[in-house]
């Protein structure tokens, strides 16, 4: 009679791969799983089995392998006989349903009793375990012996292992002993698997033994096989019971080894959260996934590396392995898009007021940037930041800058720029362009929000950790400004700190990413903070800095600055409102000095004022030593300076003018009474010495 299987099995060549392809967002043979919608990478991997049959399988919370009939029914959500007909195949009048291959978790089948399981299938034979290894060419298959007492039989093309405590089978896990297919037999759906190998918790507890926690059964008997005590949990997604982490806990220390990979470390990372945390240590490794790949490469070393890994650790944390030493941090010098203004990677903001001229700044920052020469010298600060002391950085190979630069600040090498407006009309960006002489560039994209109702597929993002913003980052290393910050706020409170700086924890990690981030943000109605809203906003970034127009200068200040010593710069851009075609639009820096340069310039100024009235002033004491009768009006004279000032400065040598009995005035030194008599004689020419004056 036909059953209808050679029809299904020809069907299923016949299919070929499309119907994974029409389900799968595929990178190459590997795409996330549509089962579970897993957010865990790619688990599925799509092969080909013998006969020219395709499946998929995946290696994550489904721990499942599909064929084609079988993937339509878990992905489509249809029955059986739906699945046929979607592939284009007809079911005959009955379907006969073969036993001798293990089923998944779809198929319910009766739990298995210990003594039943004696009788499951065949004998392992160490033939069976010689075509096994076959299969595992990058990793090492442990031996016969040890699987023979852990228990393994056979069944048809699979190697079943008994997940099993005392006379309790939680299940049995198949793999297919020529490829990498795994299944599972009589295990009720969404029932606990337990895990493998649990009855050598108990033999480490009497032994006083430490316990392995692994990720596969066959690592598992690689660890017992070293004679290392070892569990295994059925797939990197498992659900653990109070009955199993009761089990396990028995057993101390327990060493959670795990797949070094992603999800492997999740899920070690949640079997840990079950268990004592004095009791519980973390073995990490490098070059290697699993276990099975490090046996295979340290070859006899195995089990003495293993043994210094469950030495080290209990002295062993998860800081210790990923957190790099201070000393090991870069040596390099602080790298700038544009020197001491938008640092490399960093967060920068530009606050003003409305109308401050913060759009056009920014784009003239975009024009020079994307405009930019490479420099020779890319690879050092410009030496206009000149940190050489504290970097060691070889000075004496530096070279002159000689390349692009903005505001008279180097600009060593160009990076690609995406300008994200959601301010400004198209129109007055083209505009702008024209007058600033920004004709065109292949590295400069604008990204306006007029595309938002006209094309929504180009709209521009509502968040700075959109996922094509991080690809552009990541890919091109491109520089982003953000115009302006309060149309990214979505639900947020600009007053709320900590929403405010979750935004701009954001917007950090994608100039992390790239190149940098710009975001222009405007200055408090009120108050002289020169930013609007919480601290959060100035506090986050790299470098904060306000603009002040007064007039037709303009000023750029520190708020705050982590990247370099605070400056000042006072700037002002010329306007031609000419024809659009012209270049008419420049900007002429007039001042540009770190702010203790500014103080030290005031100092050195004071002290030089302070140091010419002194000798002023000694010149004055030294007339009236000779005349104490000289009038104030002959002292200014010969001083070339106002009779105030002369005044004040024989005030700082002692010398004041005093009326005579006689009516008239002399200096005396010191302080005499006024009007005091008899001080003098009257002197023609020497009248009231009147104010005091500056000196």
């Amino acid at each position: 009679m036909n059953t209808g299987k050679t029809d299904l099995e020809a069907l299923k060549r016949r299919v070929g791969r499309r119907p994974f392809e029409d389900r799968l967002n595929l990178t190459g043979d590997n795409a996330p799983c549509p089962v579970h919608k897993s957010k865990d990478g790619t688990p599925v991997s799509l092969w080909k089995g013998d006969g020219g049959i395709w499946f998929a399988t995946c290696h994550s919370k489904c721990d499942t392998t599909w064929d084609a009939i079988g993937f339509v029914e878990a992905v489509d959500e249809v029955d059986f006989k739906e699945a046929v007909a979607r592939l284009g195949g007809k079911l005959a009048p009955t379907r006969r349903v073969e036993v001798e291959d293990a089923t998944d978790e779809t198929t319910p089948q009766p739990t298995l009793a210990l003594e039943a399981w004696a009788k499951w299938g065949r004998e392992l034979t160490e033939a069976d375990v010689t075509r096994f290894k076959k299969s595992r060419p990058d990793s090492r298959t442990p031996g016969f012996a040890i699987l023979k007492k852990l228990g393994c039989r056979v069944q048809g093309d699979y190697i079943g292992f008994p997940y099993r405590y005392g006379e309790k089978i939680y299940g049995v896990k198949l793999r297919h002993m020529d490829e990498k297919r795994f299944q599972w037999a009589h295990k009720p759906k969404g029932a606990d698997a337990g895990m493998f190998n649990l009855e050598t918790v108990d033999t480490a507890h009497w032994m006083g033994e430490g316990c392995a926690v692994v990720e596969s059964e066959l690592d598992a008997a690689l660890m017992e096989e070293s004679g290392f005590p070892a569990v295994s949990v059925p797939n990197s997604n498992a659900k653990f019971s109070d009955e199993v982490i009761e089990i396990l806990t028995r057993a101390s220390p327990i060493f959670l080894i795990g797949d070094q990979d992603t999800p492997g470390q999740a899920c070690m990372d949640a079997l840990q959260e079950h268990l004592p945390a004095k009791q519980a240590h973390r073995i990490y490794f490098d070059g290697a996934k699993d276990v099975g790949e490090l046996a295979n490469q340290l070859g006899e070393g195995f089990a003495a590396h293993v043994a210094t890994l469950q030495k080290e650790a209990p002295h062993s944390t998860w800081g210790k392995r990923n957190i790099p030493l201070i000393q090991t941090l870069t040596s390099n010098e602080p790298k700038w898009v544009i020197d001491r203004l938008l640092p490399f990677g960093g967060l920068s903001i530009l606050c003003s007021k409305q109308g401050g001229n913060k759009s056009l700044l920014a784009l003239l920052a975009a024009k020079a940037i994307t405009g930019a020469i490479q420099s020779p010298d890319d690879e050092h600060s410009t030496l206009a930041f000149d940190v050489s002391a504290d970097f060691a950085a070889d000075n004496h190979k530096r070279i002159p800058f000689d390349g692009t630069t903005f505001l008279g600040r180097a600009v060593p090498r160009p990076y690609p720029v995406y300008y994200i407006d959601r301010e400004n009309g198209e129109s007055e960006v083209t505009r702008r362009r024209l007058r600033i002489g920004l004709l065109a560039r292949d590295n400069l994209r604008y990204w306006g929000d007029w595309n938002d109702w006209t094309d929504p597929r180009k709209a521009t993002p509502d968040a700075p950790d959109d996922p094509r913003l991080l690809e552009i980052a990541a890919k091109e290393k491109a520089f982003f400004v953000f115009d302006s910050l309060q149309d990214w706020y979505g639900e947020i409170s600009e007053i709320d700190n900590s929403e405010v700086v979750a935004l701009m924890n954001k917007f950090k990690r994608l100039a992390r990413v790239g190149a940098g981030v710009l975001v222009l943000h405007h200055d408090a109605k009120f108050g002289d903070t020169g930013y609007r809203g919480a601290t959060g906003f100035v506090g986050v970034p790299d470098m904060s800095i306000g603009l002040e127009k007064n007039g037709d200068i303009s000023t750029l200040r520190a708020i705050r600055f982590r990247q370099c010593a605070n400056w000042l710069m006072d700037f002002k851009i010329h306007y031609t409102p000419h024809e659009d075609t012209v270049r008419t639009w420049s900007v002429e820096v007039l001042l540009d000095q770190t702010e203790s340069d500014a103080i030290a310039a005031a100092k050195k100024e004071k002290a030089e004022k302070a140091s010419k009235a002194e000798a002023d002033a000694l010149a004055v004491a030294e007339l009236i030593e000779k005349d104490p009768y000289i009038s104030q009006g002959d002292l200014a004279r010969a001083m070339k300076t106002s009779e105030k000032r002369v005044k004040r400065l024989a005030g700082l040598e002692g010398w004041a003018p005093v009326r005579q009995d006689n009516g008239g005035w002399m200096w005396v030194k010191g302080k005499p009474e006024k009007d005091a008599p008899g001080a003098g004689v009257l002197r023609p020419g020497f009248s009231d010495p009147g104010g005091a004056g500056d000196v």
